[in-house]
């Protein structure tokens, strides 16, 4: 019982260096795509800023009040949507500056707490498997292998402890005869 043990739990550990490998490679891919939704979105703003340009002396403020101030329901939601995405513009910049140059725990510190559901879909949607052997890559990967088998190995603890009790119980009960 004990090799099958040992065998189970190298493979998790397996498992877990080339899950983690895979993080540096998602997180590029996930740039990428983040950076396409950027340009879109971008691309749609500067729209509304040539019409500003045209219209407001190229204030986008006062274009957005116009769409605030007028007595048609679709303008204020319009002007509002186009709030959001001048906020989300601004979000999505700071997110790339983050992907694109800081450290790689400040990369998944970032997409832990700020990940885009829907681009992290289609980014695992369009995912192929890669072996990144660059330092990040490995390093990832070791800390994965450690950390599923440290789960692992501590589940199994836990789902031990009724046996063990059971065992010594019986044990106890042998000795007494």
């Amino acid at each position: 019982m004990k090799i099958f043990y040992r065998f189970v739990d190298r493979l998790v550990f397996a498992v877990g260096v080339l899950l983690f490998l895979q993080l540096p490679n998602f997180v590029d891919h996930y740039t990428q795509r983040l950076g396409g939704f950027y340009d879109a979105e971008k691309q749609h703003m500067e729209r509304y800023s040539e019409i500003a340009e045209r219209h407001f002396d190229g204030d986008m403020q006062k274009l957005l009040d116009a769409f605030e101030d007028s007595n048609v329901t679709a303008m204020k939601e319009t002007g509002r949507e186009l709030e959001r995405t001048s906020e989300r513009l601004e979000e999505l910049e700071k997110g790339i500056d983050i992907l694109e140059n800081a450290s790689f725990l400040r990369k998944i510190g970032y997409l832990v707490v700020n990940i885009d559901l829907n681009i992290a879909r289609g980014t695992l949607k369009a995912y192929s498997p890669g072996m990144p052997l660059t330092k990040e890559g490995l390093i990832s990967g070791l800390i994965g292998g450690v950390l599923i088998s440290l789960l692992f190995n501590g589940l199994v603890k836990v789902v031990r402890i009724p046996f063990r009790k059971k065992r010594k119980k019986v044990a106890m009960q042998s000795e007494r005869d």
